[in-house]
């Protein structure tokens, strides 16, 4: 049995129902409208993803945050990228993800050099793509580390949510 529709129903409800969202999506990426930017792609296997992105301000340093999911598959993952990491590759990391709102979701990220891979459990991605949507930051924690506190602002995350959700149906 193939849970991917169940899936896809589940956090387009979730998320269309609450920002009131059409069906159109584009399949470029769209103009600047803030820090939060959407875009989709086929990957080199053939995959399509849709996919959100924002930069984190951090002097000289390249880091960004990814949202990302495919029509094809279940599951929405968060990818954050810092050039200045080197992590090993298969070693666990504890990331929260706090919205300013006291219910922090700490999750298992699965390191590889510059990039941490979180794969949200299908029974949050719904609520998480809405409170990115609708909170003005978020915070992400590295609790078991000396990383410091990534503040990722929600500009342009209401339409950038609104788009992918769109494309992932």
């Amino acid at each position: 049995m193939s849970y991917q529709p169940v899936f896809r129903s589940i956090i387009a409800c979730v998320v269309l129902y609450a920002l009131g969202i059409n069906s159109a999506y584009s399949k470029s990426v769209s103009p600047e409208f803030g820090a939060w930017q959407f875009s989709s792609f086929t990957a080199r296997s053939g995959n399509f993803y849709c996919s959100m992105i924002s930069a984190v301000e951090n002097k000289n340093v390249g880091q960004n945050i990814v949202i990302k999911g495919s029509p094809q598959r279940e599951k929405i993952v968060v990818d954050l990228y810092k050039d200045k990491w080197n992590r090993r590759q298969g070693s666990n990391v504890n990331v929260m993800f706090d919205f300013v709102n006291n219910r922090p979701l700490t999750l298992p990220a699965y390191a590889d050099a510059h990039i941490l891979d979180i794969e949200l459990p299908t029974q949050v991605a719904g609520s998480f793509l809405l409170e990115v949507a609708q909170q003005p930051a978020m915070q992400i924690i590295f609790p078991d580390d000396d990383e410091d506190t990534w503040v990722v602002g929600g500009d342009g995350a209401n339409e950038a949510v609104r788009k992918m959700v769109s494309c992932l149906r």
